[in-house]
């Protein structure tokens, strides 16, 4: 008779073979978010620079004289081949460099650092709020019985039925009933013009209405979620695997909260990213245009790396990740 006698690995020989693991891991997702990021960058290149009949003249913008225009096919080297134009393209992105702004006479580098914390305010404020509606909710529908579970089910499900910009106009239509927020824009927190509104009761107030159009649908995703999750966990799931794929959906709705500010930003007139883009693409700024996309396209795969990385830390779990 042949036995046969199974050994179970060491703490040390785990430790030493999911470090490597891991490593091969987050090489794959940095080599993958390197190749999104070339292959945006090419897009946005075919775009502005190949697709254009006068790329010095649309970049100079409407009106420009000639010295304007000589001067952005001096600086964009398009009196060079198209293959140096576009490693050209590619070295001020990797150096930070958004480009100029020919119209506006002020570097794209400082119109993305004025209005990104904007919409960081926004789109951060809003991820917060629905995670202090969701997860509560969440907890609670996981513990109660039907009786608490289908109100509770039917208003998550009104709640996904609302998109940001419906419910945005509604809350505009009920403020113009109501006066609380009076006027619109944004109020800085830190460092108000004088004479202007400041401070963080202003800055809060300003962007009440905007939270809540974006946290509703993201409050009831949430509600769901951690429903989900909490009965996982006390089936016998483990609470790191469950926090694991918590990270990773925050970084799918923190990329879908920052392209759905585009809306917000137009209803209630509030100077970020999209409003930026938006002005620009009507005043034919194709400059800022293309630094903003660019900025926007480096913002969202750095969320994914870094969510990604980081669930992929806390689940153990490298393929599922």
């Amino acid at each position: 008779m042949i036995r046969c006698t199974v050994t179970e690995p060491s703490p040390e020989t785990t430790e030493e073979t999911s470090a490597p693991s891991y490593r091969r891991f987050a090489a794959e997702r940095i080599r993958a978010s390197l190749v999104v990021v070339w292959i945006g960058l090419t897009l946005l290149f075919v775009t502005f620079f190949l697709a254009p009949d006068d790329t010095a003249a649309e970049f100079a913008g409407q009106g420009a004289d000639r010295a304007t225009i000589a001067r952005a096919d001096r600086d964009l080297h398009l009196d060079q081949s198209v293959v140096h134009q576009y490693l050209s393209f590619v070295g001020r992105f990797v150096r930070g460099d958004l480009g100029y702004s020919y119209s506006n006479r002020v570097s794209v580098e400082r119109i993305v650092t004025f209005s990104a914390p904007v919409t960081g305010s926004i789109a951060g404020g809003a991820l917060v709020l629905g995670l202090l509606i969701g997860v509560p909710a969440g907890l609670l529908l996981s513990r109660r019985g039907k009786p608490i579970g289908m109100p509770t089910r039917g208003l998550t499900a009104l709640s996904l039925s609302f998109g940001p910009f419906l419910l945005g106009m509604g809350l505009l239509v009920l403020d113009f009933h109501t006066g609380f927020v009076k006027q619109y824009g944004y109020c800085d927190f830190f460092f108000p013009p004088r004479g202007q509104c400041g401070g963080p009761i202003d800055w809060a107030r300003q962007l009440v209405l905007p939270w809540i159009s974006l946290a509703v649908p993201f409050a009831g995703i949430y509600t769901r979620i951690v429903r989900v999750l909490a009965n996982e966990v006390r089936a016998g799931g483990t609470n790191a695997r469950a926090v694991a794929t918590m990270a990773r959906r925050l970084v799918l709705d923190a990329s879908w909260i920052i392209g759905a500010t585009i809306f917000v930003e137009q209803v209630f007139d509030v100077p970020g990213l999209a409003r930026w883009f938006f002005v620009s693409m009507e005043n034919f700024d194709l400059p800022t245009m293309l630094g903003i996309l660019e900025f926007l396209l480096f913002l969202q795969i750095a969320i994914y790396l870094v969510g990604t990385l980081a669930g992929g830390a806390l689940s153990k779990d490298w393929r599922r990740t």
